[in-house]
């Protein structure tokens, strides 16, 4: 028996603009929150050095450093999480758009068209079937000219054809 093959690329960089794209989106934020911690950090070190913060201080009888760590985390969770999401809209939104035009187009619409907003990560992907979608319009209009030039006398296919009476 012949052993499947996996479907794995061997590629990593397939479209390195887009892939650019996602990775700052979802590793700078992190990087920005990181280098926030360890600003704060160092200025709590050098303050406990300096001896202008005490060691024993506390908040709300909670020992300053806990608070700090927890608020910190706190923080830094919700700032992810916006940035996630922003992250995961301009991806799902993009797909959902590009959904909804093949949708329109396979219903009839045949002027509909991929249109993203500013920030949406799929502009050569739309522009792919936009061209696409331009290639089956000409074909059809290509198709019924030829279909009209071969029998101009062709009416409606719901018309009944000369001669035949219906009683």
């Amino acid at each position: 028996m012949p052993k499947p093959q996996t479907e794995r690329r061997r590629q990593f960089i397939v479209n390195r603009e887009l892939q650019l794209k996602i990775i700052l989106s979802v590793s700078l934020p992190m990087l920005v929150i990181l280098l926030i911690v360890v600003g704060i950090q160092l200025a709590l070190d050098h303050g406990v050095r300096a001896g202008t913060i005490a060691v024993d201080a506390t908040i709300f009888g909670i020992p300053e450093r806990i608070v700090s760590v927890v608020l910190f985390f706190l923080f830094a969770t919700l700032f992810y999480v916006m940035f996630a999401l922003n992250v995961s809209h301009r991806v799902a939104g993009a797909s959902y758009r590009l959904s909804e035009t093949l949708k329109a187009f396979q219903r009839g619409d045949q002027k509909v068209r991929a249109r993203l907003r500013d920030g949406d990560l799929h502009f050569e992907l739309a522009d792919d079937i936009n061209a696409f979608l331009d290639w089956v319009e000409s074909r059809d209009a290509a198709n019924v000219a030829y279909s009209e030039k071969a029998d101009p006398g062709a009416g409606d296919p719901s018309e009944e054809p000369a001669g035949i009476a219906t009683s």
